[in-house]
């Protein structure tokens, strides 16, 4: 299975859709490599909800197990801000211990240890201020633990991936 795993390059059926919300789902009958079977022997079902308001967008997931073995799952969903190079020292988050001073982001050997993780606030409300831009909040499930901090070298992004 290829990174980010097999849902996001295969058929979502559009489920209803109103004004400002969509509502997708997908399930393994969906995936057009049948080698999924082999890789991902699981029943389960997907459904997300995207809905926007004035100044917000709203993601909702749901991963149901419809089988009787545990279902080991993850995302893979990691929104980017849009950040210049020339601000990015000064973005502050609630995020204890956060500080982009002194980074470079350049890739190590082992990739994911060289990037920052930090505890998930208890409320799950993640807080990203952005000079110029405003303030971004992320709320998260409390199954989540951890958001890793990346970007790729000289980006003109942040991604904070719970």
């Amino acid at each position: 299975m290829g990174q980010h795993g097999f849902a996001r390059n295969n058929a979502w059926t559009w489920d209803k859709q109103t004004e400002n919300s969509v509502e997708l789902s997908f399930k393994p009958g969906n995936v057009k490599d049948r080698e999924l079977d082999n890789l991902y022997p699981y029943d389960f079902e997907n459904k997300m909800n995207v809905s926007v308001g004035d100044k917000s967008i709203k993601y909702d997931f749901l991963v149901k197990n419809n089988g009787d073995k545990k279902l080991p799952t993850t995302l893979g969903f990691h929104p980017f801000f849009a950040i210049d190079n020339d601000i990015e020292k000064q973005v502050t988050t609630n995020l204890e211990g956060f500080n982009l001073e002194g980074r470079t982001w350049e890739k190590e050997k082992d990739d994911h240890l060289s990037k920052p993780l930090y505890d998930v606030p208890e409320d799950g409300c993640i807080e990203i201020n952005v000079p110029g831009k405003g303030t971004f909040k992320m709320n998260v499930s409390s199954e989540f633990k951890k958001v890793l901090v990346w970007k790729e070298p000289g980006a003109n992004f942040l991604c904070f991936e719970p």
